[in-house]
Order: structure tokens, then C-alpha cells, then sequence
């Protein structure tokens, strides 16, 4: 997708998590800009019903193990093993934002909510 392909242009970097972080704020800004209402309804759904969210956890999950595969050729983050808590990391960072944003009605723009799980990452660093 776009996404992984954008994420993947920004690796490897010597700073990754924030190299990641701006890619998916760039083209998730890009996506949601022009189709928010649709996504946002999307995610309300997905949020009220166990049946769909269950789809959406398995989605994620898939997301995940592709990232991870990107993280790896890139070697972003280190060996297999750290590439693949990493793409697990930022891939549920993904949902908390988007959840957030979801339960906030949108407001305020969904990078914000990106910027903010993304910073709650970093600082469970050393």
C-alpha cells in the first residue's frame, strides 16, 4: 500500500520511530483529509460492533506482520525479533490514535492523536 511503501521510503533511519512516525502522519493526513467523514463513520462502526471489530483486530494483526516485514528489509530497528515489537508497537499506537480521534468525533485532526501515542513510544524508551 501507500502507507507501507512511504514507510518504507523513510528507512532506514538513524532516528527511526520518529522517521516512521512522520511517514504515517503524512499520508494518513493525505487519506483522511479527503475521505474523513467516510472513515470516521468507519471507525464508529467498527468501535460499536464486536463482529467487525473482531475483522478489525485481524486486519491490524496483518498490518503488523507486513510492517514488520518492511522494518526488517530495511533493518530499522535491529534484528528480526526487534523489527517485529516494533512493527507490533507502532501498529497498535495506530489504532489507539485512530481510536482516540474516532471517540473525539474527529477533533482534533487525527496527526495530533498520531503525534501524542507516538510520544507516549518514545518515552517508554531508556
Amino acid at each position: 500500500t501507500d502507507l507501507l511503501a512511504r514507510i518504507g521510503e523513510a528507512l532506514p533511519s538513524p532516528t527511526p520511530l520518529p522517521a516512521v512516525r512522520d511517514a504515517l502522519v503524512t499520508a494518513i493526513d493525505g487519506v483522511y483529509a479527503e475521505d474523513r467523514d467516510r472513515i470516521l463513520r468507519r471507525t464508529r462502526l467498527l468501535l460499536e460492533h464486536a463482529a467487525t471489530g473482531d475483522r478489525a483486530r485481524a486486519d491490524q494483526a496483518v498490518f503488523a506482520e507486513v510492517l514488520g516485514d518492511v522494518f526488517a528489509e530495511r533493518r530499522a530497528f535491529g534484528d528480526a525479533l526487534a523489527c517485529r515489537v516494533a512493527a507490533r508497537a507502532v501498529a497498535g499506537a495506530l489504532e489507539v490514535a485512530v481510536t482516540a480521534w474516532a471517540r473525539a468525533s474527529g477533533k482534533p485532526r487525527l496527526s495530533h492523536w498520531l503525534r501524542r501515542a507516538f510520544a507516549t513510544l518514545a518515552a517508554l524508551g531508556p
